[in-house]
């Protein structure tokens, strides 16, 4: 427990510095592993950070569903379908069942939590409590949607757990594909300029200097403000902030010019 707690006062100490400039001198001195896992520990708390400021936009969802409902005059769904199975989502903890072979009749005895029959849907968001509506009055969703927004809802917070995954990949990916352009960018400037900096100094600095990049990304995507930060598509169907992507600059530029200045007076 005391290294865990040491652990995250160790990250926010860090984080702390890799906000300040003149902290990259020390910062810049420090192990591979620890730079390593300051990032990835960073993209995590970002996450995290993400989630929690987004909590309200999930406790509204239902009644932006409604809204959107109300668009509709009209909205029917009919399926026609034969199996000789059932399908379940997902195969190591199945969540939906679809069977329309009769042989899954209940949703009582599964783990799913949703069954949809050719007779009926069963949505089962507690341990006993099941909502069951007719399939073929649920075709028509408009005279459904309190079912409908029940369902769509408890989906997307089942989904979460795969959802913040995938942010967390996709999030290591983009800045991680920053760092590793830019790294060598940087060292080619540094030597044009006759900076005698060491590699493995502009590798460290360019994984401390994403903090600024990673916080205001963050803001930007929790209040909904990248437009007034001019982005652009970049990988993976995330965008790239590109004022953000200057405070990036401004800390790694700042940075290489201090290690630098300590590098050359230190011989």
């Amino acid at each position: 427990m005391k290294n865990h707690l040491k652990s995250i006062i160790n990250f926010f100490l860090t984080y702390l510095r890799s906000l300040n400039p003149v902290s990259y001198i020390e910062l810049s001195e420090r192990m591979h592993r620890h730079v390593f896992h300051y990032f990835f520990s960073l993209i995590f708390v970002a996450i995290v950070a993400l989630s929690i400021l987004s909590l309200p936009k999930l406790i509204f969802l239902q009644y932006y569903i409604n809204n959107q409902f109300d668009k509709f005059q009209q909205l029917e769904v009919n399926i026609n379908s034969q199996m000789h199975a059932p399908v379940f989502i997902t195969d190591s903890e199945p969540l939906i069942a679809i069977d329309t072979s009769n042989n899954i009749t209940d949703i009582h005895n599964l783990q799913v939590k949703l069954l949809i029959t050719d007779k009926k849907i069963q949505f089962k968001p507690y341990f006993t409590k099941v909502y069951e509506s007719n399939i073929t009055g649920f075709s028509n969703l408009l005279q459904h949607r309190v079912d409908f927004k029940k369902i769509i809802t408890y989906l997307i917070i089942i989904a979460l757990p795969i959802i913040l995954v995938i942010l967390y990949t996709l999030f290591a990916l983009k800045y991680l594909t920053i760092i590793l352009v830019t790294i060598p960018i940087v060292f080619g400037m540094s030597r044009a300029f006759r900076s005698n900096i060491r590699f493995r100094s502009i590798i460290r600095i360019a994984f401390y200097a994403v903090t600024a990049l990673v916080t205001l990304d963050t803001i930007a995507m929790t209040f909904g403000i990248g437009k007034f930060l001019y982005s652009v598509p970049f990988i993976l169907g995330l965008d790239l902030y590109l004022i953000p992507l200057v405070a990036y600059a401004f800390y790694i530029s700042v940075g290489i010019v201090l290690v630098s200045a300590r590098e050359l007076y230190s011989k």
